[in-house]
């Protein structure tokens, strides 16, 4: 038996009562199986008497009752209830059983909001521009044949200039202690990149094949790594080559080896990849632009639960993209990114639920076989096999519900970008 009071649109407290007899049956059960394994002086196993175990056992086995009754119940009143709840109910009061009664707790959730999802047909959007012009062609062609350059070793009289490329071994000392991970053999460093901290590349020009000398440089207040950061550092470099960049002639033999048959057709095969990549943006963004419309057009409080998880999320993501940059989490304020976050978390979850809400009114869901083509295109882009994939999803998720889920989103946009208006 229970009852549910509406707090709020998005918090509910429901009171449920275990009856009394359900209390007895668990207790009794509990202290037979309490019976088969506990070794009382005096008595055989399986043969204690209730009364002798109730005088050591009694906290115990009301505490495994309490556990095993009060979720039973929650799980079910909520069920019947009809409510979904979206994190761990909130136990109210001190929960004591009491011989020959009932045991009554009350429960606090917060689920999702009901949304009268509406205005989501015709929503005005800019109309964008895939039109391609002769200089993006040029610019992705001359970055074709720079992927595709060769490099040519100069001869020994050569001095370094700017552009050249150079092999070099070296290592790393601040004052006379060697950098850990700071020694590097056969680097390509192409002079002039940027690519080393400032001034190391500045210090090579005007130098020759087989030199070998010191570097000093002061490494920027704010590098990524700190132990690094502001320390003045010595490198012993030993040049053993220098190269230049031959660059290949863009005739007909270079369009075959990019599998056209002509110079026209690559400038086609190009202007095509590049319209339909800038489409992809602009629909993107268009999407964008609707579900912020719709964000405005429909407010409505947002489950405090759902915005936690949704910035812890960001959170870790932004801290993982620290630590593949090389960076430290050293001085990380989690508080204050947290807080940081918070905002574009209510507004990722906002839009997340008026999706959900757009995707159910217009009967959108996902097959078996839209799940396992979707598989299928992440393995192809990833060069994995089809169940990898699938093994990362369920040991990432604990299921592929989530994948799912996605794909019910991209529909969702999709649904409504086709019965958007541009102007």
């Amino acid at each position: 038996m229970y009852t549910v009071e509406e707090l709020s649109p998005i918090k509910k407290k429901l009171r449920i009562e275990i009856p009394k007899e359900a209390i007895e049956k668990e207790t009794t059960d509990a202290y037979l199986r309490l019976n088969r394994k506990v070794k009382i002086p005096g008595f055989r196993p399986g043969h204690v008497p209730r009364y002798v175990l109730e005088r050591q056992y009694s906290r115990t086995i009301e505490a495994e009752v309490i556990d095993k009754l009060i979720p039973d119940y929650y799980l079910k009143s909520v069920r019947e209830a009809g409510i979904t709840p979206v994190e761990s109910p909130a136990i109210d009061g001190n929960i004591v059983l009491k011989k020959d009664s009932p045991l009554i707790f009350e429960a606090t959730v917060e689920v999702k909001p009901s949304i009268d999802v509406k205005g989501y047909e015709g929503v005005e959007i800019k109309r964008l521009s895939y039109d391609v012009s002769e200089a993006e062609v040029e610019g992705a062609l001359k970055s074709f044949q720079e992927s595709h350059a060769r490099l040519e070793p100069y001869d020994e009289s050569r001095i370094i200039e700017n552009g050249d490329f150079c092999l070099i071994s070296f290592e790393g000392f601040i004052g006379d202690k060697p950098i850990e991970g700071g020694k590097v053999e056969d680097y390509l460093l192409e002079i002039g990149s940027k690519t080393l901290v400032p001034g190391f590349e500045e210090q090579l020009i005007g130098t020759k094949k087989g030199s070998k000398m010191d570097i000093k440089v002061t490494f920027p207040e704010d590098h990524r790594v700190r132990d690094m950061a502001g320390k003045e550092v010595l490198f012993k470099v030993d040049i053993r080559e220098i190269k230049r960049k031959i660059l290949p002639d863009l005739d007909e033999e270079f369009a075959k080896d990019l599998g056209q048959n002509s110079m026209s057709d690559l400038h086609a095969k190009i202007r095509e990849e590049i319209g339909n990549d800038k489409k992809r943006k602009a629909e993107n963004n268009q999407k964008e632009e609707i579900i912020k419309k719709l964000i405005e057009t429909h407010p409505f409080d947002v489950p405090s639960s759902m915005v936690e998880r949704e910035s812890r999320i960001m959170l870790n993501r932004r801290k993982r993209q620290m630590l593949q940059g090389g960076g430290s989490l050293d001085g990380f304020d989690e508080d204050g990114q947290r807080v940081e976050l918070m905002p574009v978390a209510t507004e990722r979850v906002r839009a997340g639920l008026i999706l959900e809400a757009i995707g159910r009114k217009e009967d959108i869901s996902v097959s078996d076989d839209e799940l396992n083509r979707k598989i299928e295109d992440i393995a192809s882009g990833l060069r994995e096999s089809h169940e990898d994939i699938k093994r990362l999803y369920i040991s990432k998720d604990g299921s592929l519900e989530g994948l799912r889920s996605e794909i019910f989103v991209e529909k969702t946009l999709d649904c409504l970008f086709s019965k958007a208006v541009l102007r």
